[in-house]
């Protein structure tokens, strides 16, 4: 059924502010290869970097990075 195919996956990002390194971890049934992008505001694309697995929690350098809001995209095979 369509709720069945609904999945709830939580992206975590920490410290924040994150000065020189931030974590990000995922919870819900997400695994597998993909790609997070990091863009500012204005959607530029400040970062991009593989990920073996979407499953596992793994680190983002952000010391080369000025103070702001930025938005986290992380997609993989999966369509998500």
């Amino acid at each position: 059924t369509e709720k069945e195919a609904t999945q709830e996956i939580k992206l975590l990002i920490y410290p924040n502010p994150a000065p020189d390194v931030c974590t990000i971890s995922t919870e819900g049934r997400l695994s597998g290869p993909g790609v997070l992008v990091v863009q500012n505001t204005s959607g530029q694309v400040l970062q991009q970097h593989k990920v073996a697995d979407m499953g596992i929690s793994f680190t983002v350098q952000t010391a080369r990075l000025p103070d702001g809001i930025y938005f986290v995209r992380l997609s993989g095979d999966a369509g998500f």
